[in-house]
């Protein structure tokens, strides 16, 4: 007997299957775009401050001694070299998630290259 909640307990439609992308609960209806807006004022931060939190923050870390930040226009720009791809992959996600900051251009030269078996 089947449960009148469905596969995932009456959430297989929660928030538009978007819950649920590894394919269960899908169906192939269009998504509606949205867009976001912020209704209430806020402080806009300033980009030298930004940069400078970013900076700090690498430094504190001690992994990333060849990692340089720059940001113009909310795109912070990451450059220098990692040992791997996963060290490049976790520079680009720590850093997209100041404050501020609404995309990354990584430019991060890998030094590790994988080794095929």
């Amino acid at each position: 007997m089947r449960s009148s909640f469905g596969q995932f307990g009456g959430l297989n439609s929660l928030f538009g299957n978007q819950a649920f992308q590894n394919g269960f609960g899908q169906n192939n209806q269009p998504r509606i775009p949205t867009r976001l807006s912020v209704k209430f004022d806020y402080q806009v931060i300033p980009t030298p401050a930004i940069t400078q939190n970013i900076t700090e923050r690498i430094t504190l870390l001690k992994r990333f001694p060849n990692v340089e930040v720059t940001i113009a226009d909310r795109v912070a720009t990451v450059t220098g070299s990692v040992e791997t791809e996963s060290d490049s992959q976790l520079v680009d996600r720590f850093v997209g998630l100041e404050p501020g900051v609404s995309s990354v251009e990584n430019q991060l030269e890998v030094l590790q290259t994988s080794v095929e078996p």
